[in-house]
């Protein structure tokens, strides 16, 4: 057993880096800070160790940063490690420090093989994403990331399912590639999909059916008391409710899981032609530059167009398209990527504009009358 009492072995360990100054600055920002660290998955770190208090994950990887200080702890502290742990932990560093492209310590310049029982890190490293990769590399990370959750979807639990989804969403419009509607499906919005209705019937009537008539009604209840707060909450709720009346054995079976009944089969926007892409993009670039505007508009057609630019556009008279559009011939094109990361960006701000456009009260009515269609249907 490998005594860690009094080790300093990463930055984490060592008083004088965490009551620094400077290092307190990047606590919450560019590092988690020391209370955050436990919430971390197995993957963002180099190792884990057993002791007698139970297992200890030292040598954090989850950004470039994080690795490059843990490179620098492991390399002064590895000419004190057990030749199994150093062998462990600098492989699995050496992947991190190639992966972020970083040079490498003295102590990782060792040819290391791959351990036979494993701590790897690998591109499941998607979850905090590399703060300054290369596009190509970034954007291989992205589809690999996508490739991990749907092979092993069936073994996360719904908030992982969840918690994962966002971080790939966010990951693939910095890498600019198109995202799987799977992983959509769990991505938070602020409208909720069409599955949401006959899956808040199903938990019901199925929890009524369990001789739980009091539980069904105190769910509806419940819930129609939050169609004010976010899905987020909505989502949560419903979890807690099915664990508490044992639908939790139902989810990928009768059941969505809350998550998914909740965000999923919202369709993704669809692009329009490239020239009508580009467009829009331009529109957006122009709102921007406001200077540009005031030189020719009135300052209250100036603020309507800051505020919605497309909008504006559409509505604006022949002669008003005319010179808007003289304005957006001199802006730079943009990349593909560009665009489509504009575009993925303005769906999930249209999203945020839309409120739940039904009431869980008719819900509850439909539940109590045992009805199998009206609100439902559609």
């Amino acid at each position: 057993m490998f005594k860690l009492a009094g080790r300093v072995l990463d930055f984490y360990d060592d008083p004088d880096f965490v009551t620094n100054l400077t290092a307190q600055r990047l606590f919450g920002s560019k590092l988690y800070a020391p209370e955050q660290v436990h919430e971390l998955p197995d993957r963002m770190f180099a190792v884990k160790i057993a002791t007698r208090h139970g297992d200890v994950r030292k040598w954090p990887v989850f950004n470039k940063l994080a690795t490059k200080l843990s490179g620098a702890y492991f390399d002064e502290a590895a000419p004190t490690l057990p030749d199994e742990l150093r062998k462990v932990a600098g492989f699995f560093l050496k992947q991190a420090h190639e992966a972020f492209s970083l040079p490498l310590p003295a102590s990782l310049n060792a040819k290391f093989e791959h351990p036979a029982g494993g701590f790897k890190w690998d591109s499941e490293a998607w979850e905090k994403a590399p703060d300054e990769m290369e596009a190509p590399a970034l954007d291989a990370l992205a589809k690999q990331a996508q490739v991990d959750f749907l092979q092993g979807l069936r073994n996360l639990s719904p908030k992982e399912r969840f918690e994962q989804a966002n971080a790939i969403f966010d990951l693939c419009k910095r890498a600019q590639c198109d995202l799987d509607h799977r992983v959509w499906n769990y991505v938070e919005k602020e409208r909720h999909g069409p599955y949401l209705k006959s899956e808040i019937q199903a938990r019901a009537t199925m929890i009524k059916e369990a001789s739980s008539e009091v539980l069904a009604e105190t769910f509806v209840k419940t819930l129609a008391g939050l169609t004010d707060r976010g899905l987020r909450t909505f989502a949560d709720t419903i979890m807690s409710f099915d664990k508490q009346a044992g639908l939790d054995r139902e989810w990928d079976r009768r059941l969505k899981d809350p998550y998914e009944a909740v965000f999923g089969g919202l369709e993704m926007k669809k692009q329009a032609s490239k020239e009508t892409d580009v467009l829009k993009w331009k529109l957006e670039t122009l709102r921007l530059q406001p200077k540009e505007l005031e030189r020719i508009f009135e300052p209250l057609f100036v603020n309507r167009f800051i505020d919605d630019p497309v909008g504006v556009y559409k509505a604006a008279s022949p002669l008003t398209k005319k010179i808007i559009l003289s304005l957006v011939k001199r802006l730079p094109t943009p990349s593909t990527g560009e665009v489509k990361a504009h575009l993925t960006e303005e769906y999930k701000r249209e999203q945020h504009k839309m409120p739940l456009d039904w009431t869980l009260e008719s819900v509850g009515k439909a539940i109590a009358e045992g009805r199998n269609g009206g609100p439902f249907c559609g």
